[in-house]
């Protein structure tokens, strides 16, 4: 059976053994890769993997050649809604998780290489601490995408510009 010290002994040794590893914990950094939603948003939206328009077209062929009135009525309405959604996307804060979905396996790459823990818009950054090191990755997503802008014109015209409030508001 063990003796009051022994148990004393051991408890300490364990609280400092844990406390020891917080330690450490805490001082490690956490490396978090950013990027602009709104770049990758216009990157995507100027390649081949975009293909909205097309689609719309060929459904409003299709409902025409049947006289379907409710799919026009419904591409009609859809269509003014899409381009309010992208306006929130590539003038303001409006989230690119969709398009960064079709990407993950890419995505993941890029952040073995970089050695981040995390990828987030850096627009949805609430809040961090300190240790926090941050990395951009938006010319790397945005290579993903092989379009043919200008990359490096426009993020430097991009980054002057603070993201627009209700961006989905901007009329065409």
């Amino acid at each position: 059976m063990l003796s009051f010290k022994s148990i004393l002994s051991v408890s300490m040794i364990a609280v400092f053994v844990f406390i020891s590893g917080m330690d450490a914990y805490s001082q490690s950094k956490v490396k978090i890769g950013t990027y602009d939603s709104r770049m990758v948003a216009v990157m995507f939206y100027n390649s081949k993997y975009f293909n909205l328009r097309e689609e719309a077209k060929k459904r409003m062929e299709a409902a025409k050649e049947k006289n379907d009135s409710v799919e026009i009525a419904n591409i009609m309405k859809e269509m003014p809604l899409r381009q309010r959604f992208m306006h929130e996307q590539v003038f303001g804060k409006g989230s690119v998780n969709w398009i960064m979905d079709q990407f993950k396996d890419k995505v993941s790459d890029i952040a073995g290489k970089e050695k981040v823990n995390i990828v987030v818009s850096k627009w949805e950054l609430n809040y961090y601490g300190q240790g926090t090191e941050f990395i951009d990755l938006t010319e790397k997503i945005c290579a993903i995408f092989g379009s043919e802008m200008d990359f490096k014109k426009m993020y430097s015209e991009l980054q002057i510009n603070e993201p627009v409030k209700d961006a989905f508001l901007i009329e065409d």
